[in-house]
Parts: structure tokens; C-alpha cells; sequence
């Protein structure tokens, strides 16, 4: 991120994102924004007000009530697009606009389906609307991963015994809460062996499960909390 300075002492908030090395140029890359030690900025509550003549102390660790917030930029459409990263956003997979500061907002789920729905709060240019949904198109698989990866660092994401079958719980201890049952092509999951949370050797998060059969299976979270619409 790089920003001027301004006189209240913030950054101007210029972000660009850039593709990783060896990745395709149009892949977007999720870059850590934070918002203004001073005044507003970011999505939301961003920057705590400074009071005149008061001097400013040094805190090596800071509490969690006073964490900046952080976003995540995934997508450039007319300006950048992402979410908040903290505190934690609306359960349920969306883009904010960096630059209306998060009030224009896109859907892209729907209790558990894939969509591409803009927030009926704050109106979206229908010219912004179509580059969003043509780089979608291209890069959702990406966004869907980066927002799994942010949902296990949430909490988002259980697997738990039902008392007939495991199931991977979505949203939990929220209004978005759901079940996903772990079922298999050859019959239930007999045993839950662990998500595997960071990627490794690129491969993305994944439940890994034993089945009926005693083999080893592993499926990507992605497409256990999402499906496509029929």
C-alpha cells in the first residue's frame, strides 16, 4: 500500500493491487489495508479522533478493542473492491467498495448459492455492475478461496457430529448458520481427520475425511459451502 501524508497525520489511502510472481497478471492478489491512525477511513470505524494537546502514547501491544480496521482487496471494478477483514464482516460472501468506504456492497451468495446480487441499500451503475460480474467471471474461484481462508481465522467454519453423520458447520453462532452434511459418494463419513487450513504446495483448504471404505478423502471447503444455482 503506499499513501501520502496528510495534515491530520492519515495516509490518502492509494492501493494497488498487483499479481504475485508467476501468477497470471489478471489474477487479482488480496492486499491488507488499514485505515487512518486519524479521522475516517477504511469501511468502517476506521481512526479514532485526536483530542488537541493530548500526547499520544506508544503501545507495543495493542488491545483488541483498538485494532485498526483491515480489509481485504480481491477485485478492481471502477475503483477496488473487497472486505472488511476486521472486526469481521456480515457473515455472508460479499465485495464492498473501498472507496464508498463499504456502503455499495455485492452479494455473491445466497443461503449457500453462488449469485451475483448488488445491496438494495446503495445503488451500483449498472456499467459497474457488468465489469464486477465479467471479473467475477474470472476470479471467483480466488475471491472464494481468500474469504475461506478469512473464515477460518474467524471461526466460521465447524465440523461437528450431529449424532447421525458429520457435518461441516457454516457461519456458526450467527444468523447465516447452516449445516453441510460430509457425505460421500460411497455412503457417510465414518471419521473426521482435520481441515486443512493453510494452503500447501497450493493445494486450497480442505476437510479431510476417512470413509465407509477406509480411504482417505479430502474436499475442498469451497465447494462444501457453496453450490451452483440449478
Amino acid at each position: 500500500m503506499e499513501g501520502r501524508s496528510r495534515a491530520d497525520g492519515g495516509t490518502s489511502g492509494i492501493v494497488r493491487v498487483r499479481p504475485g510472481p508467476g501468477t497470471d497478471p489478471g489474477t487479482a492478489v488480496p492486499i491488507k489495508v488499514s485505515g487512518p491512525a486519524v479521522g475516517g477511513g477504511g469501511f468502517e470505524g476506521g481512526g479514532v479522533p485526536a483530542r488537541a494537546g493530548c500526547r499520544r502514547r506508544r503501545m507495543s501491544t495493542p488491545k483488541p478493542s483498538a485494532r485498526r480496521p483491515e480489509h481485504h482487496v480481491v477485485l478492481e471494478a471502477d475503483g477496488l473492491w473487497g472486505w472488511q477483514k476486521w472486526p469481521p464482516p456480515t457473515p455472508r460472501l460479499h465485495v464492498a467498495s473501498y472507496c464508498s468506504r463499504g456502503k455499495m456492497i455485492v452479494w455473491l451468495e445466497r443461503e449457500g448459492v453462488r449469485c451475483v446480487e448488488p445491496f438494495r441499500g446503495v445503488p451500483i451503475a449498472p456499467a459497474t455492475m457488468e465489469r464486477i460480474a465479467y471479473n467475477l467471471a474470472r476470479e471467483r474461484e480466488a475471491i472464494e478461496k481468500y474469504w475461506v481462508a478469512d473464515m477460518l481465522e474467524w471461526d466460521w467454519l465447524r465440523v461437528e457430529h450431529t449424532g447421525l453423520c458429520w457435518a461441516l458447520n457454516v457461519y456458526p453462532d450467527t444468523d447465516s448458520e447452516r449445516a453441510v452434511p460430509l457425505s460421500t459418494q460411497d455412503g457417510n463419513v465414518v471419521r473426521f481427520d482435520g481441515i486443512r487450513h493453510a494452503a500447501l504446495h497450493d493445494q486450497p483448504p480442505a476437510v479431510i475425511v476417512t470413509t465407509t471404505d477406509g480411504e482417505f478423502e479430502q474436499r475442498l471447503l469451497k465447494d462444501l459451502v457453496w453450490r451452483n444455482s440449478r
